[in-house]
């Protein structure tokens, strides 16, 4: 509850940090962060939930097994790390979706990279 309710990057990094934490695992079907976020602080808006920073985080493709009564399900799978430049975390969050079929989302973070046209680290991750 605290982290996700957390409000600044540095403070969402020192929780982690404290609590020697490598990943966090958001699931799609758990509607209770949103509300784990909201008793947290009394608001939602502005919250690490509300915003999901990758400035430290990197996401990872993970593919839910095939179980009975979760279909359509899914979880992000978020692996904690350095520092990030923006460029570099968007040329991460478009291989995720690629990785994960999301070809749409994928095109659309490609696009938001364009802001970032002599990054040649960030773009030469996209490059299969």
């Amino acid at each position: 509850m605290r982290i996700v309710s957390a409000s600044t990057p540095d403070e969402v990094k020192e929780l982690i940090d404290r609590r020697n934490i490598t990943r966090l695992v958001v699931p799609s079907q758990d509607s209770y962060l949103a509300e784990y976020a909201h008793a947290g602080t009394g608001q939602l808006e502005g919250t690490f939930r509300d915003q999901l920073r990758f400035s430290t985080l990197r996401p990872l493709a993970y593919h839910l097994p095939t179980i009975a009564g979760f279909d359509g399900q899914s979880a992000m799978v978020l692996e904690v790390g350095e520092e990030q430049e923006e460029a570099t975390a968007l040329s991460r969050i478009a291989s995720y979706f690629v990785e994960m079929g999301k070809l749409d989302q994928a095109a659309a973070a490609a696009q938001e990279l364009q802001r970032f046209p002599s990054d040649l680290g960030a773009w030469a991750r996209l490059m299969p």
